[in-house]
């Protein structure tokens, strides 16, 4: 089974304002799925799609119905995670699930499925005081409600499981950014909510987003893997292969099939990674030997 995951499209918003790690191309957001649509075609063994958060900017009926036009038009079926962005409003989880209740089974936001001997689990991150809305005056404190947490030990059983989160799993490591801390982890005990989760449900991955950089690093028994935001240079997307026997991630730009040109800040290359925070293999040690050399790029 093949799925590519993809985060932080942040459809309607601004190249000139809001959070970024490099440049943002929202204005040429219509080419950028475009090329999507057309790679996916040229690949019709992905099976499906994930959106790890943040679809929109803002979770406005307008930004929805863009989201939905450019997400339809792709070949493959869509699932979504929402993110912060996505819940701006106070009706903003009713306009998701009655403008795409197509990328929501059984009309939940925190819902599970399986593709084959394999279990994804999805859950929406809560930001601040109320559930499923994000007020940006508040202090972003990602955490999970108990009814959440019950959801986990609900029926489906598959082999190997996934669970897809906004909310980054962790920071990037030191040896990725050369800084004295991890980067960007969430806030509060959410890595320690994660990890105990990974554990008591013997997880094999962890998808998260938010934090627009690449991240792929191992914390037993479980990936933990961001990406960076679609919507920015190199404008990125990770392909997974997992089956009971493999489990493999690689990291594929569009940046040089666009009709468009962008700019890079090499300054903050740690973004994009070393070639071991790109790509991996579980079966493959020689793909997860850390390289302090980062990847070239546009």
């Amino acid at each position: 089974m093949k799925f590519i995951y993809l985060a932080d499209s942040h459809i309607g918003g601004s190249d000139s304002a809001g959070y970024c790690q490099q440049e943002r191309s929202l204005r040429y957001a219509r080419d950028i799925f475009d090329e999507l649509r057309h790679w996916l075609h040229e690949h019709p063994e992905v099976d499906f799609m994930i959106h790890g958060g943040d679809m929109a900017d803002s979770g406005t009926g307008a930004n929805i119905l863009q989201a939905k036009e450019f997400f339809a038009a792709l070949p493959c079926p869509c699932f979504l995670a929402l993110g912060n962005h996505d819940l701006t409003e106070t009706d903003s989880l009713q306009k998701w699930l009655q403008i795409v209740p197509e990328f929501f089974p059984e009309q939940q936001t925190d819902y599970s499925f399986l593709q084959g001997d394999v279990r994804f689990d999805i859950l929406t991150v809560h930001w601040g005081k109320q559930e499923f809305f994000w007020d940006p005056s508040e202090a972003q404190i990602p955490w999970f409600s108990d009814q959440q947490f019950n959801q986990l030990q609900k029926g489906l059983c598959g082999k190997r499981r996934i669970l897809i989160t906004h909310a980054p799993p962790c920071g990037l490591p030191e040896a990725q950014t050369g800084l004295q801390n991890p980067l960007h982890p969430p806030a509060g005990n959410f890595e320690t909510i994660l990890q105990q989760l990974a554990e008591e449900y013997s997880l094999d991955l962890i998808l998260g987003a938010h934090n627009h950089m690449n991240l792929a690093t191992r914390s037993d028994p479980a990936w933990l893997v961001t990406s960076s935001a679609f919507s920015e240079t190199p404008f990125e997307f990770k392909l997974f292969e997992i089956n009971d026997k493999k489990l493999c991630m690689e990291t594929i730009s569009l940046v040089n099939q666009l009709p468009f040109r962008s700019s890079y800040d090499h300054q903050k290359s740690y973004v994009q990674g070393r070639p071991c925070d790109r790509k991996f293999s579980e079966n493959d040690p020689q793909t997860n030997i850390s390289s302090t050399q980062n990847s070239i790029l546009p």
